[in-house]
């Protein structure tokens, strides 16, 4: 083990609290109300007592005020009780209380005595309830500073050689943000308190269940009330213009609707495209307000334009976008409002600026969540799709619900759902959950999604049980690679895969037959026996096995991203984590396995009780009593799982793992490799004659597994006999080509490995991109933008073991060209009219880090390999890197001149300052005509 080194876990710690100080140096500190100071430490306590005290860290953002008495009225468990229960009853978040849960007991014995336990006491509070070093410490400290430390302070525990664990305190997680976007419209109290009034976030998310569009502006469980004050003429007026308004003409005219008469699969085909533009809608809402709101109420026509302005951006915002007040006020003219003023002459005192501001915010609030959103909730189904990540698509409430009807048609003509009758209904049992349906579009149909959504105790416990059935399928999968079969989960599987076949293919070349196959309908299609069969055998039902399941969170700094965090859950066999049941254990062998270091660890939940016949009894039930409701309809599951759950992935890799154990066993024998990704099917072997029973036996179908094979979306490079005459659908590719597979791009010859850029034609990238409302979007945008590129710049592209030199540095100029255009589309999201004209250095700086961070991921991607320095020796110089970085963007930012004009001038000047230490032949070499190729369609 290496030594300890506890340095970079204190510099997180300095930058999330205000002190930070170990126990011995907190209790230094410390004098009592009689009069003497705390003595921790005494001459003749042992050296591991000494390195407890040394080793636990108390944080704290403010001084203790009241002054302690040293004096223990309790014990240690007494005082831990108290604190649990307060803690609980209070409400609070504290780290002490993770996994404690009350009994279910009546509430006057629950408050007869606060200093018993009254629940099960796991995890942190049984860390401290059982160590004699912390009885030690309250023995010499006293129950109020023991209770100040537990309720009060975040303690941290540290773990040789670099991780400490917190054990007290409200979660540290809580102070990393991550800056993710809320699920819904809401309107919060700034935390900081510098302004008067609330900060609005406006926010979309898609139509779920009954298809309506959840929208709704809340402080705290309060809706937004507008404060009518003394402009009840306005109101009225408001209202009268409301009643006569003609909603209906206006969206006919805005966004019309076309008839069409055709049937079936085509009449769905041709509604799909019948969706309204943002534009249109946003033409729509515009009509309306200036329709139904008076002028006075704007105060000119620059207020009013400039919340059109606004309207328009919130309509074409993506899926988790956010708008707040702030942005919704700025450059608005309060003093325009006359309706506002107090006083109609005379100096305004900034009390009263302020009263207009707040009345103002809460007009435009109401305007846009009380209006906008509520006429187009009324007028319009929004939805995501399936083409476009977070992309909003509008639809008119009489298409989708053709659409709907249609596709419902569909799905159940397919036979995987039978109509539950009202008696049948009402005698199901009352612990079913019944799941909701919904339709979700695609380029060529309707993706049905069946989700439980609820907040009750029912919907509860079984989204808990699904959870418990993945993380064990998942630890049974770690222990037994073999179950999943061919099964990889992405791209560094993939890696994997064909890094082997790679290298032997550059060594010695030779055909190489590459069948893929696509199933249709792979989850509604699974046997629900052989499903109970395969997740048996995968539980071991013959023999009960016990399972723990644990959750933490982990926080960490990246050198080039900074502070991050994220959240773990998995589960493992008992057996296995005897020595690892608490939390210090845990980290310990965490670090003795490598899978974490200088990182801050907070266990959320530790649950060692999961038995496997539990568990597969509760999967039988989910199958078998699957309930489904959609519209006034009830119906069971017959046949297949819903692709909303979050277990249907894992479950569809055991069944096709558990068929290709039985019939394609023998493929990697003959130097070929099998992969599958979900459904999709991919083989690559030097034997024709593999290749052909391979898509023979899968072109018949596999019916005891459910398998049928879409044609349509089977792809060859080679002629099969047989299989293209009676499938002509079959897509034939040249012997020596790039073959797709579930988006990348495969040399057949020497199995270099491309991204397939051709999904990005005719899409926008603003989509696949949110910055949100922050105040320092500029961070957030280089974080972004960072995290985005760790992502691209994955080994699977950039190693040099298994690609050639010239592909990798196709790869690094394709990423790069495409993070150029992130880059231009987060420039132009920026709030406040941020400009990157503005604060060029700033920008140009980032650009340039970009550039030492994909620098730096090509080096992680290539171990081992001496790829040069900043000397122009190596094969990948850093100077090669950093010219692909200012070529690409040079391409994208050129094309915006009048916004990068000075950003322009610097990146051309450092273009030259490269080609000449790199030398013609060199700079050439990374400017090929064919790399620009499927990048000219992409927004």
């Amino acid at each position: 083990m290496s030594a300890t080194d506890m340095s970079a876990v204190l510099d997180i710690l300095r930058s999330l609290y205000l002190h930070i100080r170990t126990l011995e140096e907190f209790a230094d500190s410390l004098v009592f109300r009689e009069g003497q100071g705390a003595v921790l430490v005494e001459p003749t306590d042992s050296d591991r007592f000494k390195s407890f005290v040394r080793t636990v860290y108390v944080c704290s953002d403010k001084e203790l005020k009241q002054i302690p008495s040293c004096s223990q009225i309790c014990s240690l468990p007494e005082l831990l009780a108290f604190v649990l229960n307060s803690v609980k009853r209070k409400r609070k978040r504290n780290v002490l209380a993770h996994g404690y849960n009350f009994r279910s007991v009546a509430q006057e014995e629950r408050d007869a005595d606060h200093f018993k336990f009254q629940g099960d006491i796991t995890q942190s509070a049984a860390y401290i309830h059982g160590s004699d070093l912390w009885k030690k410490v309250m023995g010499r400290l006293g129950t109020d500073i023991t209770r100040y430390l537990l309720e009060s302070c975040s303690v941290f525990v540290a773990v040789p050689p670099s991780c400490v664990f917190q054990v007290s305190g409200p979660p540290v997680y809580d102070r990393v943000s991550m800056a993710t976007a809320a699920p819904r419209f809401y309107l919060q109290p700034r935390r900081n308190g510098t302004q008067t009034g609330s900060v609005l976030f406006a926010h979309w998310e898609s139509c779920m269940g009954e298809g309506e569009c959840v929208a709704s502006f809340s402080t705290g469980k309060r809706r937004v009330a507008w404060d009518l004050g003394g402009y009840k003429e306005e109101i009225w007026q408001l209202l009268c213009q409301h009643r006569r308004c003609p909603y209906s003409r206006i969206l006919q005219r805005m966004c019309p609707l076309l008839e069409e008469r055709k049937a079936g699969q085509e009449e769905l085909i041709s509604l799909l495209p019948q969706r309204c533009a943002p534009h249109r809608v946003y033409l729509f809402v515009r009509e309306c307000l200036s329709a139904v709101i008076p002028r006075e109420l704007w105060g000119s026509d620059h207020n009013r334009l400039h919340f059109f302005a606004r309207v328009r951006g919130f309509l074409r915002s993506g899926k988790f976008e956010r708008l707040s007040l702030a942005e919704l006020l700025w450059k608005m003219k309060v003093n325009d409002c006359d309706w506002l003023k107090i006083s109609k002459t005379g100096r305004v005192p900034p009390s009263e600026l302020s009263y207009r501001t707040r009345v103002l915010g809460q007009f435009l609030a109401w305007a846009l969540d009380g209006f906008v959103v509520s006429l187009v909730r009324a007028s319009f189904y929004v939805t995501e799709s399936m083409g476009q990540k977070n992309a909003l698509r509008f639809y008119r409430q009489e298409v989708w619900a053709k659409l709907q009807d249609l596709a419902f048609r569909g799905h159940l003509a397919k036979g995987q759902m039978e109509e539950l009758t009202p008696t049948q209904v009402a005698s199901l049992p009352k612990a079913t959950v019944i799941s909701r349906l919904r339709f979700i579009p695609k380029t060529d149909g309707m993706r049905p999604i069946t989700r439980v959504i609820g907040a009750d105790a029912k919907t509860r416990l079984y989204q808990s049980r699904v959870r418990d059935l993945q993380d064990m399928l998942q630890a049974c999968a770690r222990c037994t690679p073999s179950l999943l079969g061919c099964t990889v989960w992405g791209m560094t599987d993939i890696h994997k895969v064909l890094s082997s076949l790679a290298v032997a293919q550059k060594d010695k070349p030779q055909p190489l037959y590459f069948v893929k196959v696509d199933v249709s309908g792979a989850y509604e299609s699974l046997p629900h026996d052989k499903l109970i069969e395969v997740v048996g055998q995968v539980l071991s039902t013959d023999h009960d096995e016990l399972f723990t399941t644990r959750r933490y969170a982990k926080i960490w700094v990246d050198s080039h991203e900074g502070l991050k965090k994220t959240f773990v859950r998995q589960a493992d066999f008992l057996e296995d984590n005897i020595g690892s049941t608490n939390m210090k254990g845990f980290v310990t062998s965490m670090q003795k396995k490598g899978k974490v270091h200088h990182a801050i660890l907070v266990e959320q939940l530790f649950t060692s009780d999961l038995h496997s016949k539990e568990v597969s009894q509760f999967f039988t039930q989910m199958l078998t009593a699957s309930v489904v409701q959609f519209g006034k309809k009830t119906y069971r599951q017959c046949r297949g799982i819903p692709q909303g759950s979050v277990v249907s992935s894992l479950l569809c890799c055991l069944c096709y793992g558990h068929m290709e154990n039985v019939l394609f066993k023998d493929v990697s024998k003959n130097k070929g490799c099998l992969m599958r990704l979900v459904d999709d099917f991919l083989l690559i072997t030097p034997d024709l004659h593999e290749a052909q029973n391979f898509l023979k036996i899968l072109l018949a179908g596999v019916p005891q597994y459910g398998l049928v094979v879409n044609p349509q979306k089977v792809v060859l490079n080679f002629q099969a006999s047989g299989s293209t005459d009676s499938c002509p659908d079959i897509r034939v590719l040249p012997p020596h080509c790039l073959f797709p597979w579930c988006g990348l791009l495969l040399d057949t010859h020497s199995l270099d490995v491309h991204k397939d850029y051709s999904s990005y034609a005719g899409l926008s990238l603003r989509y696949s991109l949110s910055l949100g409302s922050f105040h320092s979007a500029g961070q957030q945008m280089k974080r972004k933008l960072m995290s985005i590129l760790r992502l691209k710049c994955h080994a699977l592209f950039l190693d040099l073991k298994t690609n050639s030199l010239e592909a990798v540095y196709n790869n690094v100029y394709k990423l790069v060209l495409l993070h150029a255009c992130r880059f231009h589309v987060c420039a132009q999201s920026l709030p406040f009219g941020q400009r990157v004209d503005k604060n060029p250095e700033y920008f140009l700086k980032m650009i340039w880090d970009m550039a030492k961070y994909g620098n730096h991921l090509i080096r992680h991607s290539n171990k081992g390999l001496n790829l040069g320095s900043k000397a122009q020796t190596g094969v990948v110089q850093y100077e090669a890197v950093e010219l692909i970085f200012c070529l690409c963007f040079l391409l994208v930012l050129s094309q915006h001149r009048p916004l990068y004009k000075d950003l322009l001038t610097r990146l051309h000047k450092r273009k030259r300052s490269l080609e000449r230490r790199l030398g013609d032949m060199s700079s050439q070499k990374l400017r090929h005509p064919q790399q620009l190729k499927g990048f000219k369609r992409v927004r």
